[in-house]
């Protein structure tokens, strides 16, 4: 891992983490992160597909290589083959998982081929 790729995923997980987040579905979710990131001059392709043939589709992708991943629902194991998955595409360079998921605040450090972080997203009582 470069230390300039070291510093953008722990840059942009303590942006994120800061917030607290009023959405409905993912959809809502990706609007909200995406207005965050580019207000903090962090600009983001939205559900970018990958340049190897479109296997992969990023929900968020940075100059840089960086993956973003925003996961409401599902299971850390799913999460992360996921993310086993995007490491093997040429152009991902580290991957930042944000999740609203109970799982990401207690999730263990991942060892990967690529730097792989995991942020725990807030959301805002109604």
């Amino acid at each position: 891992m470069t230390a300039e790729t070291a510093f953008r995923l722990r840059a942009i997980a303590a942006l994120l983490s800061k917030q607290v987040y009023l959405y409905r579905d993912e959809a809502t979710l990706h609007t909200a992160i995406q207005a965050v990131l580019e207000g903090a001059g962090w600009p983001v392709a939205h559900e970018q597909r990958s340049r190897d043939g479109g296997k992969n589709r990023f929900d968020f992708f940075h100059v840089g290589g960086i993956v973003i991943e925003i996961k409401i629902k599902g299971s850390l194991a799913d999460a992360l083959r996921q993310c086993v998955r995007y490491c093997k595409d040429t152009e991902v360079q580290g991957i930042l998982l944000a999740a609203a998921c109970d799982w990401a605040a207690r999730a263990p450090e991942v060892d990967f081929e690529k730097p792989v972080q995991i942020v725990r997203l807030r959301r805002q009582a109604f």
